[in-house]
C-alpha cells in the first residue's frame, strides 16, 4: 500500500443480525491490520449474537443460526478484538456510519469504553463522496463526456437527465421495464405517500 503509516491501521467489516446499532448484534467480524513496516495480521471470528438471526439478514450474509450456535459471544472475544485494534487507526467501507458505531456499542455492552478522539478513520465510500461530485453537471460529464450547457435551466437540466438515464441503461444493462428499475433502486413497498413520510 502506497501510504505512509505512522501507526497500524485496521481495516474491518462486520455482518450483523440487522441495522439497529442498539438492538441488533454482530454475527461475523473480519479484520486486517496493516503495520508501518508493511507486514499484515488478520483476525476472523463468527459470533453468537445471543438472538435469532432474521431470514432477511441471513439472505444477505448467508450466516444462519446453526452456523453460530457453537461460536463465542462478542463478550467472550471483546478483549482479543480490543487487543487487535488497540493503538491503531481504523478503515473500512461505510464504517463511519455503520461498523464503528456497531462495534463500539458491542464493546460498551461488554463493559469496555472506547475512546475515539485519537482514532483516524479511512472510509473509501466517504472518499468517493468527497472526490467525485454528484451534481447533475458532473454526472453529465462523466456519462456523456460533454459539458452541460445552460446548467440550472430547467430545459437543459431535464434534457441532460434523460441523456444520463439513456447512458445508464446502456452501461449497467438495466431492465427495460420502469417498475423493475424502480424496485431495484427503492425499497418502498410499504410506502403510503410519495414523500415516504407514512408507511404501512
Amino acid at each position: 500500500m502506497n501510504i505512509k503509516l505512522k501507526r497500524p491501521i485496521v481495516f474491518f467489516d462486520l455482518e450483523t443480525t440487522g441495522l439497529s446499532k442498539t438492538s441488533d448484534r454482530i454475527v461475523e467480524i473480519a479484520m486486517t491490520k496493516l503495520h508501518p513496516d508493511g507486514s499484515k495480521q488478520s483476525y476472523y471470528s463468527l459470533v453468537n449474537p445471543g438472538m435469532n438471526i432474521p431470514k432477511e439478514a441471513e439472505d444477505i450474509h448467508h450466516i444462519s443460526n446453526t452456523d453460530v450456535m457453537e461460536e463465542p459471544s462478542f463478550e467472550n472475544i471483546a478483549n482479543e478484538v480490543l487487543e487487535f485494534i488497540k493503538d491503531s487507526d481504523l478503515g473500512g467501507f461505510n464504517i463511519h456510519n455503520f461498523d464503528i458505531p456497531f462495534l463500539f456499542e458491542e464493546f460498551a455492552r461488554a463493559g469496555i469504553v472506547m475512546k475515539t478522539r485519537d482514532i483516524n478513520v479511512i472510509d473509501p465510500s466517504s472518499i468517493v463522496r468527497k472526490m467525485e461530485k454528484r451534481d447533475l453537471g458532473s454526472l453529465y460529464k462523466r456519462y456523456t463526456g460533454k459539458d452541460l450547457e445552460n446548467a440550472h435551466s430547467a430545459v437543459a437540466d431535464n434534457d441532460a437527465t434523460i441523456e444520463i438515464f439513456e447512458k445508464q441503461l446502456e452501461l449497467y444493462n438495466l431492465p427495460n421495464d420502469v417498475s423493475e428499475i424502480h424496485d431495484m433502486i427503492y425499497d418502498d413497498k410499504n410506502r403510503v405517500d410519495m414523500a415516504g413520510k407514512f408507511k404501512i
